[in-house]
């Protein structure tokens, strides 16, 4: 009798290992691999995994109900069979010595063999355990579907009240998760570091307006409408672009756009008195607060590759094309044109860097693990201005977040290079 019941636990205590077991590997699944398996599984399996996904409560109330019932069980034969072993030895069978006996014992066999084994084996096994198990789960789920109307119907109500979801809310991946899940793929060598910045810059996209990226006034190549067919010419060859904004009197004033194939056309002809507003793109005007992603759908929509930013009282801002969008996005695009421009972070012999004082200052913390933030600033440029409160003079040091700044080039008007030296690693 007592061999019978000691075998009786051994099997009490496989199935607590089987339902432990089967906890970790489901619950260790993520969406992503749940939905990847979805897809690629074609056996009855195909549908236990797809209910997982959409009730995983009902399989969690299963597993809990029958790991609690056998755990129970286990307890209990544990103290009759303590009781027959003690009787067979003649010893005393007091029930506090009884019930601390099996007490102990099953604690410690529960939790090597029900708890800590299994689910350390299925942690890291988790979708060939999870192949095994999801079959006697499910049916044992639909068996007991009665009790799982019972406990959520408790559940529910509690879990509304203390502000938490109630069960079967599916809740999405968070952009955080996500984050964490590229930067591990990262280090695991699963992605390199251009296409990890990728990744961080579209995730950043939805948040970047056309003033953090736009080409502003200052810089901005443009034309005056009476200039001669042969400056505009010269202008365009000497700059590189295809699209010069046209203005008349003031850059406030824009007219319109000006491709350089029509310029070329035109000068071709060889004719006279031409009125270059005939020949104009009618220029598209967008506030320098718009979002970059909704303007991206505004030159799809129109056809257009350049836009002419504007600020709060109508005033030219800068501009933006296309390029400006994409390079957001896979980082500096160099074409032939580019041969002579200095890259906008350059790093010195002597360990620092020289960057060009346009550099937003979102590319700056992501590039050296900084938390620079400005009221009003997108540039670096425009934050060492907004920090010194008024344009630095080249030589100027400024220091910011144990950040040395140098101010190497500017004007009576802008910023345009500086140098930076980080902060010395304790040894």
């Amino acid at each position: 009798m007592i061999l019978l019941q000691i075998l009786f636990l051994g099997v009490l205590v496989v199935l607590s290992a089987f339902f432990s077991g089967s906890e970790t590997a489901i619950t260790s699944l993520s969406k992503l691999k749940l939905k990847e398996i979805i897809d690629r599984e074609k056996s009855e399996r195909k549908k236990f995994y797809q209910e997982w996904l959409e009730h995983p409560e009902r399989y969690l109330i299963t597993i809990l109900i029958g790991n609690t019932v056998v755990n129970i069980l286990a307890s209990s034969v544990a103290t009759v069979t303590t009781y027959g072993i003690l009787d067979n030895l003649d010893m005393p069978q007091s029930a506090s010595v009884v019930v601390g006996i099996s007490t102990g014992v099953m604690t410690f066999i529960l939790l090597l063999f029900g708890e800590i084994t299994p689910k350390t084996f299925a942690k890291h096994h988790s979708e060939a355990i999870s192949s095994l198990v999801i079959g006697p789960i499910y049916r044992l789920s639909v068996a007991l579907r009665i009790f799982h109307h019972f406990f959520t119907g408790i559940t529910n109500p509690l879990l509304r009240l203390v502000g938490g979801r109630k069960a079967g809310d599916s809740q999405a991946i968070t952009e955080l998760e996500l984050k964490s899940l590229m930067r591990v793929s990262s280090q695991e060598g699963l992605i390199d570091k251009h296409e990890l910045e990728m990744l961080h810059s579209i995730f950043e996209f939805d948040d970047t307006v056309v003033r953090e990226i736009m080409i502003p006034r200052v810089d901005m190549v443009a034309v005056e409408v009476n200039s001669t067919l042969q400056e505009m010419l010269q202008i365009a060859i000497d700059s590189g672009y295809s699209r010069l904004p046209i203005y008349e009197d003031r850059l406030d004033n824009i007219l319109g756009v000006l491709y350089v194939k029509d310029l070329l056309s035109l000068w071709k002809s060889d004719a006279k008195d031409i009125d270059l507003r005939k020949h104009l793109r009618k220029p598209l005007f967008v506030p320098e607060a718009k979002k970059v992603n909704r303007l991206l759908q505004d030159f799809k929509r129109q056809r257009s590759h350049m836009a002419i930013a504007v600020d709060e009282y109508g005033g030219v801002a800068g501009c933006i094309t296309i390029e400006d969008i994409v390079e957001e996005i896979v980082g500096e695009i160099r074409d032939e044109y580019d041969e002579g421009e200095l890259d906008k972070v350059a790093h010195l012999s002597d360990g620092s860097y020289l960057i060009d004082a346009a550099l937003p200052i979102s590319e700056f913390n992501q590039k050296f693990s900084m938390t620079l933030k400005s009221r009003q600033a997108d540039s670096l440029g425009g934050l060492l201005i907004e920090q010194a409160g008024s344009i630095p003079p080249k030589g100027s040091v400024i220091t910011l977040s144990q950040l040395k700044f140098t101010i190497v080039a500017s004007d009576d008007k802008h910023i345009s290079k500086i140098k930076v030296e980080l902060p010395k690693l304790p040894l």
